[in-house]
């Protein structure tokens, strides 16, 4: 355990990752949130990368697709990672909405049952 003392790389990363205080309600929903920045942050790295190769011509704009693609190294990787990473961005983003509108809802449908049940009782 005196590595964890010696070296302050390993000291931060014990002070911040394995003894991270965290609230007691943390559970492995709190993922999408990370998930939802984490491709924000990898679209807007590729989408400036792609729009460096970017060319307003109709004719010449597929072709310089093509050329990215072919002849620039992991250019195809780029490409498909910006096209697919919008596609997961905007499922995790429509999943987080659509959970914060059913939660309130039921915090609504809570609230109006719980009045229903005060106001019948004696």
């Amino acid at each position: 355990m005196r590595l964890w003392t010696r070296s302050l790389l390993l000291y931060l990363v014990k002070k911040s990752g394995v003894y991270y205080a965290s609230p007691v309600n943390f559970n492995y929903w709190f993922n999408f949130g990370f998930l939802s920045l984490y491709f924000l942050i990898s679209q807007l790295i590729t989408g400036i990368v792609i729009a460096m190769f970017y060319n307003a011509n109709a004719l010449l704009a597929f072709g310089l697709i093509l050329d990215m693609s072919n002849e620039i190294y992991y250019g195809w990787w780029l490409r498909y990672i910006h096209a697919n990473g919008a596609s997961f961005f905007f499922f995790v983003f429509i999943y987080i909405c659509v959970e914060v509108y059913i939660m309130v809802l039921l915090f609504i449908l809570d609230n109006i049952f719980e009045s229903q049940v005060q106001s019948y009782e004696y």
